[in-house]
């Protein structure tokens, strides 16, 4: 038998929030699904880099953004029953926005969400793209922390 494997070196997933309050996410053309696409930043390992240096790189990149503080949280298998790609979420602080330095062929559009819509989001299936919506789930609590005086919100 044989059985094929996608090999991948690894990607991040950033979840950038600013000092309003937003997470940060894209509107982006995916030519694989035709289709429109509401993510948070991300983006595969590039040799030589750590982990939080290709997440620093791709939040510059997609957004514009910098971040005062980068915590990360964990991983998990994107595609285990035909690949090997590690999705890492790092969660991003303080974040800024600037002018995005896009790759030519990405078509996107940058979208700060409040952080209780962007749960919402994610916990009514109105993410399609799988690693975003479970990097936001993952950090319910930490992104909930960020309004403990006003927990009501959610």
């Amino acid at each position: 038998m044989t059985y094929n494997v996608v090999q991948h070196p690894g990607a991040v997933w950033i979840i950038p929030v600013t000092p309003a309050g937003e997470v940060v996410m894209i509107y982006t053309y995916r030519y694989t699904v035709d289709d429109w696409c509401l993510e948070i930043p991300a983006g595969g390992l590039k040799p030589g880099q750590s982990l939080e240096e290709t997440a620093r790189a791709e939040l510059l990149e997609e957004v514009g953004g910098t971040a005062a503080a980068w915590e990360y949280i964990g991983r998990f298998y994107t595609m285990n029953g035909i690949g090997d790609e590690v999705a890492h979420v790092f969660l991003a602080s303080g974040v800024t926005l600037g002018q995005p330095r896009h790759e030519p062929t990405e078509v996107m559009e940058v979208r700060p969400v409040p952080i209780a819509e962007a749960l919402r989001l994610a916990q009514a299936n109105e993410i399609s793209d799988g690693p975003s919506a479970l990097a936001l789930l993952l950090c319910t609590e930490k992104l909930k922390a960020f309004f403990s005086p006003r927990n009501d919100i959610f």
